[in-house]
């Protein structure tokens, strides 16, 4: 190599060397050197700077005073498992700035050595701030925890399914909820062919989700591990890729089993109001004819008794007599009516004795004798005249009314 060649590849190697401590010196990274009990021999500009102060006044101070309190001990441990190792070594630090701020950064150190891998009694170390990503960290993990107790805890259930029908995600609720023991156990169930759905079908699910993206408060009933069935509502979500295709659903389900026993039991009271007030109402109706009638032919024996005064002691008796039996009739209608009343309100008792059956229906048929007569109809009892029975009086004359009346 002749003198130009020469002074030409020391012009070279200087710029390159200018230009190697250049970009050391302007990184953004925190640059150092150090000797084994952390003394600074070489920090670059981005060190001194976060320190908010020069090289001179850095070179010669250990870095490990630079840390906070509480943070020292450990990554004194640290160190002397490094000096013993020789190895590249990551550690994250807690730096503590002169305006008492602290960031975090992952600062790579490794022994410095000769072109013969000989240790020069060195170390470089080559710290990254990593505050932000550290704080997003900690961000998604509560967030997973979060995810995971609201997952695990909620009573509602919740799934992830693919459009094959396996099962990718299942929750504790859910699992309970179809009567199964554990999540493998769910796992094992083929829902294209024989999943959850009783009265509704997967291959309407997955036409109805593919073209809304979404199903909202589905109402279907399940089938469960044992073959019972539960009211459910579900809603949906299919998750697609890029390219538009289904990747899998993730679906929340409520077991509204007990909400839907209580509205059946209420439109089924509702409809037994209903007919209990048609029943009252015709009732009510008879009662009014059947009181009406007799309380006119009441009306003419009591003023015939009153104005004719030329009646006979024996035609008076016969009229007293007519008007007392019609008056008796209508007090026992008007107790059965209260009876009826109080067997409506579901507060009757039932209290059993030893009756005469014949004389009890008379009776009850006495009552209806002035709707009987009006119609022209001809009862007759056949029943032997001692016949007794264990019953309650009140409950049978009403079987007997309603039986005549109907």
């Amino acid at each position: 190599m002749n003198e130009n060649e020469l002074n030409s590849d020391k012009r070279f190697t200087l710029s390159h060397d200018d230009w190697f401590s250049s970009v050391i010196e302007n990184s953004s990274a925190l640059i150092s050197r150090f000797l084994p009990d952390s003394t600074i021999t070489y920090a670059n500009q981005t060190f001194c700077k976060y320190f908010n102060t020069t090289k001179e006044k850095l070179i010669g101070k250990k870095w490990i005073d630079l840390l906070p309190e509480n943070d020292k001990a450990r990554v004194r441990f640290i160190i002397s498992n490094f000096n013993s190792m020789m190895e590249p070594i990551s550690i994250q630090n807690e730096l503590l700035s002169p305006d008492g701020t602290t960031r975090i950064f992952n600062c790579v150190n490794s022994p410095i050595k000769d072109k013969n891998g000989k240790f020069i009694g060195e170390f470089q170390s080559i710290g990254t701030d990593i505050t932000e990503q550290k704080k997003a960290e900690e961000v998604n993990k509560a967030n997973e925890e979060q995810y995971k107790n609201l997952f695990n805890n909620t009573p509602i259930g919740i799934y992830r399914t693919t459009p094959q029908g396996e099962i990718l995600l299942a929750n504790p609720a859910l699992i309970k909820m179809l009567g199964y023991d554990t999540v493998d156990e769910l796992k094992k169930l083929k829902i294209e062919s024989n999943g959850f759905y009783h009265n509704y079908s997967r291959k309407e699910f997955k036409e109805r989700i593919a073209k809304e993206n979404e199903i909202i408060a589905l109402e279907t009933e399940w089938n469960k591990k044992d073959s019972s069935i539960i009211f459910v509502r579900e809603n949906a979500r299919a998750f697609r890729n890029a390219e538009g295709e289904i990747l899998y659903y993730e679906g929340v389900v409520e077991n509204i089993t007990e909400q839907k026993r209580v509205m059946t039991a209420l439109e089924d009271s509702e409809k037994k109001l209903k007919e209990s007030n048609l029943t009252k109402d015709k009732f009510i109706s008879i009662i009014a004819h059947d009181l009406r009638s007799p309380f006119q032919g009441l009306l003419v024996i009591s003023k015939l008794l009153i104005d004719d005064e030329e009646l006979t002691l024996e035609e008076r008796l016969n009229f007293e007599s007519k008007l007392y039996n019609e008056l008796k009739n209508q007090f026992n209608l008007l107790d059965s009516l209260l009876l009826w009343s109080r067997a409506q309100r579901g507060v009757i008792d039932f209290k059993p004795e030893k009756n005469n059956l014949i004389s009890d229906i008379e009776e009850s048929v006495a009552l209806l004798n002035p709707t009987i007569n009006k119609k022209n109809l001809n009862l007759k009892t056949e029943l032997p005249p001692s016949l007794f029975a264990y019953y309650d009086r009140n409950m049978i004359s009403t079987v007997i009314r309603n039986l005549i009346s109907n």
